[in-house]
């Protein structure tokens, strides 16, 4: 994860790409930003998104 505006990246590596991961990492995300972004993109990730409508 980056914030653009601050040029701050995380990043944590994760066996398999499952819902599970994606949760916990965004959590460590939040935590080592000390905050949550006021709105976040996805690179069109299947884990975020079910359907597009």
């Amino acid at each position: 994860m980056s914030l653009p505006h601050s040029n701050a990246v995380f990043v944590k590596g994760y066996p398999a790409e499952t819902t599970d991961p994606f949760c916990d990492g965004h959590v460590s995300a939040f935590a080592f930003f000390d905050g949550i972004p006021q709105s976040i993109l996805y690179d069109n990730t299947k884990i975020a998104v079910a359907r597009i409508l």
